[in-house]
């Protein structure tokens, strides 16, 4: 499910819940919150997730956890000369699978990108405490991209594999 101002997508099982259950649903929502959304259906097809790395492309990327719920010091783990993309990331979240399988295609298309993740595990971790503190993390997923030198030239707060592009290409 994604959400923002404008828009508001559902992804359903049509076997338990019809199509007008849905909009109805989402027209109660709308009244209840005081929001002005016009329900819809469109046929818009979900973009395919992208295919995992074979093995032997998987050797070629630099791509490594370096937290499973720890407090991490993103500084150690920067890479002099590349790129460094850190993901905060959770096993549990699904737009987080699939940036994490764009992500190192990425760094397979460019080898001046490095990939470092961080698993927050839960909300309770000291690395999740740690993110929301310091690095203002909102949700997930989150990234923040560092240049060659180590500058922190952003962060993308949202499954967005064209803002982190960007990010790396300088646009």
């Amino acid at each position: 499910m994604r959400y923002d101002a404008k828009e508001f997508h559902v992804v359903h099982d049509p076997a338990r819940v019809t199509e007008e259950e849905l909009l109805q649903a989402v027209r109660v929502q709308s009244d209840e919150s005081g929001g002005n959304f016009l329900p819809s259906i469109g046929s818009q097809a979900a973009a395919p997730e992208p295919e995992p790395l074979t093995p032997e492309e998987r050797a070629r990327v630099d791509v490594e956890t370096i937290s499973h719920g720890e407090a991490v010091d993103l500084e150690q783990h920067l890479v002099a000369g590349k790129f460094t993309v850190v993901d905060f990331y959770a096993d549990w979240c699904g737009p987080c699978s699939i940036l994490g399988k764009e992500l190192e295609r990425l760094a397979l298309e460019r080898e001046d990108v490095a990939i470092r993740k961080v698993d927050i595990v839960d909300w309770k971790t000291p690395v999740a405490k740690q993110a929301t503190e310091v690095y203002e993390l909102p949700g997930l997923p989150y990234l923040r991209v560092y240049g060659p030198e180590g500058e922190l030239l952003g962060a993308v707060d949202r499954n967005d594999i064209q803002a982190v592009r960007a990010l790396v290409e300088g646009r």
